[in-house]
């Protein structure tokens, strides 16, 4: 699954948190912005985001699977978070979603 997949599912799913941005940010591979504010899933670098969760594509693949949890993705410094710790770990409420 590439980027632009990803990001069509996480939309199709409504997958954002209501009244909240949070932005996934994969360096150089790209940003996907969950917009619980505006109801939008969008493909966004320059995004202002209320909490930011930087990771590689590869370790988000992973966690998303379920092939990494997420609390050793962030004990291992796969996975760093600039904002609400809470909104992060709202987030493996989203994700278990995904795989259910």
């Amino acid at each position: 699954m590439d980027l632009a997949q990803m990001t069509a599912e996480l939309a199709q799913r409504k997958a954002f948190l209501p009244g909240k941005t949070v932005k996934l940010d994969f360096a150089e591979d790209g940003a996907i912005v969950l917009d619980g504010v505006d109801g939008q899933v969008t493909n966004n670098q320059e995004a202002q985001a209320d909490t930011t969760l930087h990771i590689s594509w590869d370790d988000w693949r992973a966690l998303a699977s379920g092939k990494l949890d997420p609390v050793s993705a962030y004990m291992q410094g796969k996975l760093r978070v600039d904002g609400s710790m809470s909104l992060a770990m709202q987030m493996q409420t989203l994700l278990a979603e995904r795989r259910a």
